[in-house]
């Protein structure tokens, strides 16, 4: 009665060596569902930082046509568009900018016009991709398909 068979025991041991195919299935299946949500879940993330930037730069066409006609010429600031640590933008412009993720320029010849740059400054997706503003509307130029 207490003897066990030999090909019993055998045939349990290989039972627990192998994976079932519906052990594999299930993990194939939460690996799929892993892929589907986190590039989803980070294009989300940059677009909420594109429309920050959006809403930026439709602030820097606000205040430039205000600028303007304080000064009788747009504001330009093409590069480093920081001294000592002020951000000549937000200075002059009277603005306040989320530059955590973007850099801010302003391209101007005086009277007749400008293009503001908002450059997204690293990220998976859009990495020194730019979208922009110009005098004739405040309609957002956008350079990266997340955005």
């Amino acid at each position: 009665m207490g003897e066990v068979r030999a090909d019993t025991a055998k045939a349990t041991d290989r039972g627990r060596c192998g994976v079932s195919l519906l052990e594999i299935a299930i993990a194939l299946l939460i690996i799929g569902i892993m892929l589907v949500i986190f590039p989803n879940q980070r294009k989300s993330i940059e677009r909420h930082k594109g429309k920050e930037a959006e809403m930026s730069l439709i602030a820097i066409y606000n205040a430039e046509k205000r600028y303007k006609l304080e000064n009788a010429r747009y504001y330009a600031c093409d590069f480093n568009c920081s001294v000592n640590g002020t951000n000549m933008i937000e200075k002059e412009l009277s603005l306040v900018l989320n530059e955590k993720n973007f850099d801010y320029t302003i391209n101007s010849d005086g009277a007749s016009g400008y293009l503001a740059l908002a450059t997204r400054k690293g990220g998976d997706y859009c990495d020194g991709m730019s979208m922009m503003v110009n005098e004739s509307s405040s309609n957002v130029i956008k350079g990266c398909e997340a955005w």
